[in-house]
């Protein structure tokens, strides 16, 4: 991109430039409001990915340190990007920049999304953000690996994960190595309910499983047992809602779903 106006004196250069910003501006509609902004827990997640797939081979360090060789600034990003378009850039940088030289990491929506609020934490402390709901698309999860026959009685809650991070739906394919038995995850979370109504909910499992909605247990599919479903009806009003679900496997075949249908829609996954 080369410098507009070379020729121009300051004051002269920066009236041309805000006409030509005032024009490009006019050939596009409104702004669309950012779905989200920068969160504490995807910037952990987000530096974390920044080191290990060698973002500071041509940027700087995650922790800030000086480099000896030359390093690619990335400037005030927090103040020039929304968390949709870095989200959009990070998984493919070519769409956007097809002559540009950063490279393509096959980066997953929530990698992608865990990059982007690191590069963006300036926004946490941004008053112009302060009344958006800090969130990510997915679910949390813990991944432990324990012999159990149940989940009652809080069975994961003295347990240590093997594993966490995100997911971008309940079930199996979570990002980490899950071993055939003996194992059990938990999902945390929120469900964002379209309508005040009634709800049905779905768990299918082997072996066993729990929902919880609020803290309310509506889905007990508990025990050990072959791949079946329980379903539980219940009133939710629109909104976001806390969701929990739990499921371990003891041995044999392994399956866990969730779904739900709704005034407005049919049966479909979680």
């Amino acid at each position: 991109m080369p410098r507009p106006a070379p020729g121009t004196v300051d004051a002269e250069r920066g009236l041309l430039i805000e006409d030509l910003v005032r024009y490009l501006v006019s050939r596009g509609g409104p702004m669309p409001e950012p779905k989200s902004t920068a969160s504490a827990p995807s910037v952990v997640a987000g530096q974390q990915l920044f080191d290990r797939i060698g973002c500071a081979a041509c940027h700087p360090p995650s922790d800030g340190r000086a480099t000896d060789g030359p390093s690619v600034e990335f400037g005030d990003l927090a103040g020039k990007w929304s968390a949709d378009a870095l989200v959009a850039f990070l998984r493919d940088p070519f769409e956007t920049r097809p002559a540009g030289r950063m490279p393509h990491f096959d980066l997953t929506p929530p990698e992608a999304h865990d990059l982007a609020m690191f590069l963006l934490r300036g926004q946490i402390d941004n008053p112009a953000t302060a009344d958006r709901p800090l969130t990510r698309p997915g679910l949390r999860y813990e991944y432990f690996e324990a012999q159990l026959d149940r989940l009652r009685d809080g069975a994961l809650d003295d347990l240590e994960p093997s594993a966490s991070g995100f997911a971008e739906g309940v079930g199996l394919d979570v990002p980490c190595d899950v071993r055939e038995d003996y194992v059990a995850l938990r999902f945390t979370g929120h469900l964002v309910v379209p309508l005040d109504g009634d709800y049905e909910f779905f768990l299918s499992s082997d072996d066993g499983s729990m929902l919880w909605i609020d803290g309310r247990l509506v889905v007990d599919h508990d025990g050990l047992h072959a791949p079946s479903t329980e379903s539980a009806k219940l009133r939710l009003t629109s909104g976001s809602h806390e969701i929990r679900i739990e499921w371990f496997e003891y041995g044999g075949g392994e399956q866990l779903e969730l779904g739900w249908s709704g005034p407005e829609f049919g049966r479909r996954p979680v």
